[in-house]
């Protein structure tokens, strides 16, 4: 019987020098993590202190001027304040979240209240200061023109459509018992009525509106943040937390901070429009059966900050949001304040750029011209008893 011979074919021998190049590989990932895990813990190092890299709830939206509300997505946080800087005016908010001069709940003897609803620019963005806001503006204005006291509450809030309002007017502002109330509304309810990112619009806008998120950890990625690595990956080289100093991340379903363009449709439903016909209804027939007077006021709007691929659908939603609030006016008996033309005529004779900051936004200026064709309606129609 034959042995078998040994293979001729002979493996080549391993480089001594390729294993030693590993093993320092090895030894110096080693270390590596050795002092991220250790070194991060020992040493306090800006951005990887544990409540820039594992927050709690309260440390994650600490930063916000909102704070989550369980019927309304978010409301203003009570007791906020920020002083003026280059980039932003002076604001601030009263114990119960709305912007100040924030009236105590109860009117005084004698007082006439008025309530305004809507959104950033009714609670003033863009304007200098808490008192540079269009409903402080008014206050002002009439206060100056009548012998009765006029208190003047600033219920509007950044990202709040005829949705928000109309459950925020039934939950908190009607206990202010208002005598009038002001509803200045229009790119919001456009935009939530062609937005396509959350899918077809809905009825009760949760294509649009999502509730206020919270950080929910599962068991894995419990065990997961021991490590400080793991915690420095996910925070600076995922997308975890990107887009969180956005109020759109909280708020928007599918929001994504990068998305310049989330309203483009060939042929925009109707339903987001008919939303917000109902949600006018609805707001006057609640704020009639609190005893209060009710006044719409058209949109004024920079119509060219809005370049987008959607321009044109955006431009002819305005359209139909303004016709819509003047049918409900008319149909309801509602006061209608001509607004939209006050603050566009003026922007057309002394220069946009007097009036607007951007798209809706006012500046001082503009928030006075808006406050003042309010002041003016009210007077028209004698509604401040003397």
């Amino acid at each position: 019987m034959t042995e078998p011979q040994p293979s001729s074919k002979q493996e080549p021998p391993k480089s001594p020098l390729l294993g030693r190049i590993a093993r320092i590989l090895a030894a110096s990932l080693l270390l590596l993590l050795i002092v991220v895990e250790l070194g991060t813990r020992i040493v306090s190092l800006p951005g990887l202190s544990q409540s820039d890299l594992n927050p709690s709830q309260e440390q994650a939206d600490g930063h916000l001027r909102t704070i989550g509300h369980p019927y309304l997505a978010y409301v203003g946080r009570p007791d906020w304040s920020r002083e003026a800087d280059e980039k932003d005016g002076q604001k601030s908010h009263g114990a119960r979240g709305f912007r100040n001069p924030e009236p105590p709940l109860q009117k005084a003897p004698g007082a006439f209240r008025i309530a305004c609803l809507g959104g950033s620019s009714t609670y003033g963005s863009s304007p200098s200061s808490d008192a540079a806001t269009w409903p402080a503006q008014l206050e002002t204005i009439l206060n100056a023109s009548h012998q009765r006291p006029i208190e003047v509450l600033n219920a509007g809030l950044m990202g709040w459509s005829t949705f928000e309002s109309l459950i925020n007017y039934s939950l908190r502002v009607s206990d202010y018992q208002p005598d009038l109330v002001l509803v200045y509304h229009g790119i919001n309810d456009m935009r939530c009525a062609l937005y396509l990112r959350g899918g077809d619009p809905q009825a009760d806008n949760t294509h649009w509106r999502l509730g206020w998120p919270r950080l929910v950890r599962t068991p894995g990625e419990s065990l997961l943040e021991v490590s400080q690595t793991y915690l420095i990956w996910r925070r600076y080289m995922s997308d975890y937390g990107v887009g969180q100093k956005s109020l759109g991340f909280y708020g928007i379903k599918n929001y994504r901070a990068d998305d310049k363009d989330p309203f483009w449709r060939e042929e925009p439903p109707s339903i987001g429009f008919e939303n917000f016909q109902r949600n006018l209804i609805s707001l006057q027939a609640v704020v009639k059966a609190h005893g209060a007077q009710i006044m719409f006021g058209t949109q004024g709007c920079k119509r060219s900050d809005i370049h987008a691929k959607s321009k044109h659908q955006q431009w002819a939603g305005l359209d139909e949001i303004e016709t819509i609030t003047r049918h409900v006016a008319a149909k309801r008996g509602v006061h209608l304040c001509e607004s939209r033309l006050a603050l566009e005529g003026q922007a057309q004779e002394r220069g946009v750029e007097v009036i607007f900051t951007r798209e809706v936004h006012l500046t001082d200026e503009g928030a006075r011209v808006l406050a003042a064709a309010f002041a003016d309606r009210i007077g028209q129609l004698g509604l401040i008893p003397e």
